[in-house]
């Protein structure tokens, strides 16, 4: 930018909103923040953030006489992470893109502590407006590259930030490195420091989570929603994942009380969409009014695993099927979203030799980011890959012609029932033979012995 916003007065503005007008009044005599305090005053930027009842809107830069590039970089950084605070999304991208675009125009920067700031608001802004996992990666790591030799609070901040975004992409390998960076970033106690350090929180609980490691739920008692600003959706994932795992766990899945009315196609609609689908499925209940659309579903990874999930059948409507499909050949998924719809199709589809690539890619995936929560969808996920062996699934016998001959009916037929009739026999004889097979190649399911009996080589 032209003129960068001062750093101080973003670590107030996103480190501890209620003690703005403090800074303001400690700095007020210092030149080089001059301008800053004022645009900053002009526009009301303290008593919005305060949540003051009747705030009017944050004025435009026409209010001002001759502002100049400094008061109008400020004005916009205030007006961005206002929205997002607020949860006024459409706001929020649209003063990023000014943003980007002064970025794009101005020359080399003055205060790279600033920048990092800013790039790191500008990866918030895209992960939770509209769940862009990819832009949000690339101005992450943009503001951990250039913010190396910032401030501790900074540096501690844009890691936080970092580690949130590859957190959602489900790279937990990633978020725990962003993690343990940041904590040898010893000090930055200021304003943004202890924000950075709610946030860093809220990433090493949902880190907790997808490892299924058993100390996630006092993480998780230890950051509430209202403390972590934008990233709610990012807690409230990994808070409602947890009490999926246990679905006696009560958690309430809503926004903080700051956050507005949150809209597709925002995290937070997602997140809420597809986790109440999720847990309320974990408890038993009735979740058909809850269900999606196909329309509804396509937009979301989230939605449609957990309406797969919960309703395996919905995929054989033509419409589910197409979205599905669909969502199948996106290869610009995240790693962990594209396992999620992965194992839920394979899972909600007939058990087909073609299923089997599904759960091998979705196998690779968990294994290469450590995924153990999926895994624990289907017991032994983690342990297949591409081509490799299967540690602890030891030949009990070799399956005889007729039990191999009995799995490859079930595949074609789908049902149990189905692939009785088509070798004339009984269905119980089946289910006898079936159990046979499982034993002797260490599965416990139709899905897993098709994936085993192929990559065996004793059905193709």
């Amino acid at each position: 930018m032209r003129g960068q916003p001062d750093a101080l007065l973003l670590q107030a503005v996103l480190g501890d909103p209620a003690q703005v007008d403090r800074v303001l009044r400690e700095v007020a005599g210092q030149v080089r923040l001059g301008p800053y305090s004022e645009v900053v005053a002009a526009t009301g930027l303290c008593r919005a953030i305060l949540g003051e009842p009747g705030v009017a809107p944050l004025p435009g830069v026409g209010h001002w006489s001759d502002p100049g590039e400094a008061q109008i970089d400020a004005h916009l950084m205030s007006c961005l992470v206002v929205s997002l605070c607020r949860g006024e999304l459409i706001e929020a991208e649209a003063y990023a893109e000014s943003v980007r675009t002064r970025l794009a125009d101005s020359g080399p920067a003055r205060d790279a502590g600033a920048v990092a700031v800013v790039h790191a608001v500008l990866a918030l802004t895209a992960l939770v407006a509209s769940a862009d996992h990819a832009t949000a990666l690339v101005d992450a790591e943009h503001a951990v590259g250039i913010g190396g030799r910032a401030g501790r609070g900074i540096r501690r901040y844009v890691l936080a930030v970092l580690g949130a975004v590859r957190l959602y992409r489900g790279e937990i390998p990633d978020a725990a490195e962003a993690l343990s960076r940041a904590e040898h970033v010893t000090g930055g106690e200021g304003w943004l420091g202890r924000h950075a350090a709610k946030l860093l929180l809220a990433v090493r609980a949902g880190v907790a989570v997808e490892r299924n490691d058993p100390g996630a739920r006092r993480v998780l008692a230890r950051v509430r929603e209202d403390e972590v600003g934008p990233l709610w959706p990012v807690l409230l994932l990994a808070r409602a994942r947890a009490a999926v795992r246990e679905a006696g766990v009560p958690v309430v899945l809503e926004p903080p009380p700051a956050v507005g009315v949150v809209l597709p196609p925002s995290l937070g609609w997602q997140v809420l969409r597809s986790q109440r689908i999720a847990l309320g499925a974990a408890r038993g209940e009735d979740v058909s009014a809850e269900l999606p659309d196909a329309e509804e579903a396509a937009q979301s990874p989230l939605v449609m695993a957990a309406m797969l999930c919960a309703d395996p059948g919905a995929l054989a409507a033509p419409s589910m099927g197409a979205a599905a499909a669909r969502m199948r050949a996106d290869t610009g998924l995240a790693p962990g979203e594209r396992a999620e719809v992965l194992l839920a199709i394979a899972q909600a589809a007939r058990p087909r030799l073609r299923d089997a690539e599904l759960l091998r890619e979705a196998a690779r995936l968990v294994a290469e980011h450590d995924l153990r929560r999926i895994a624990g969808g289907v017991p032994a996920l983690a342990r297949w890959n591409r081509g490799g062996t299967r540690p602890g699934a030891r030949m009990q016998g070799r399956p005889s012609p007729r039990e191999v001959q009995v799995l490859a009916a079930v595949a074609v037929s789908g049902t149990v029932a189905e692939a009785a009739a088509s070798l004339g026999i009984s269905a119980n004889t089946m289910k006898t033979q079936l159990k046979s097979l499982y034993r002797k190649l260490g599965v416990a399911s139709r899905t897993e012995a098709l994936v085993e009996a192929e990559r065996r080589g004793l059905i193709r």
